[in-house]
């Protein structure tokens, strides 16, 4: 096995690391928050908005406020 250290083992080699109870709490919250945030931003809610392409041009890679449309071709909508 491969020490870091030079010199002798001792009994401390491989403590385990001991954290209070409160402290797993304060950090599941957190990590838990953390996550709740995130998915928020990353899947917005579906929009019943749609769109139609009069520009006469097919129109690529459609995002409009964090929503993705995709491709929408020349004269055509989205959704249903």
């Amino acid at each position: 096995m491969l020490r870091l250290r030079f010199g002798s083992a001792t009994a401390f080699d491989h403590r385990p690391l001991v954290v209070p109870s409160r402290t797993h709490w304060v950090l599941l919250f957190l990590l838990l928050g953390t996550a709740v945030v995130l998915w928020a931003f990353l899947y917005p809610e579906p929009s019943d908005i749609r769109i139609r392409n009069d520009t006469g041009v097919p129109l690529t890679l459609v995002r409009i406020n964090g929503i993705d449309y995709g491709d929408v071709a020349a004269g055509a909508t989205t959704g249903t």
